[in-house]
């Protein structure tokens, strides 16, 4: 949600369509069936139709596409290619997480993957933007 209102205050009236992505990672060895999968569809299917939600009451079309796979980066490049085959002239968001104490597990784990998806976009000539958000 931050990520949306940053886009609004960085390019105010630009964006007037919006559409959330959302990735359930799946691990292959351990994913705990068909209700553990149905469990996070829902909670991500819940989350999404919140924003949308939020976007819809102030006047902003939305929608939202959901992937589930065991590699994060893949899966969203597939939701990215489809959704850019519909919107061709479309950018993609993604927040970054800036700590005060940075240690070698907290950057490991919170940072790669939006500036891996959006190198993995630059190199297809598509449009990525990461927004930096503090976190404390």
């Amino acid at each position: 949600m931050l990520a949306l209102l940053w886009v609004n205050r960085l390019f105010p009236g630009h964006f007037r369509n919006i559409i959330f992505f959302a990735v359930g990672e799946v691990d292959a060895q351990n994913h705990g069936g068909a209700e553990h999968l149905g469990k996070l569809r829902q909670t991500i299917t819940s989350s999404l139709d919140y924003y949308a939600a939020h976007c819809r009451r102030h006047g902003i079309a939305s929608d939202y596409r959901i992937a589930f796979g065991t590699h994060l980066i893949g899966e969203f490049m597939k939701l990215a290619e489809t959704t850019m085959d519909e919107f061709p002239n479309s950018v993609r968001f993604a927040s970054k997480l800036i700590f005060k104490r940075v240690n070698f597990l907290t950057a490991w784990l919170h940072n790669q993957t939006p500036v891996e998806i959006q190198t993995c976009l630059h190199l297809q000539g598509r449009q990525m933007v990461v927004l930096p958000m503090n976190v404390g």
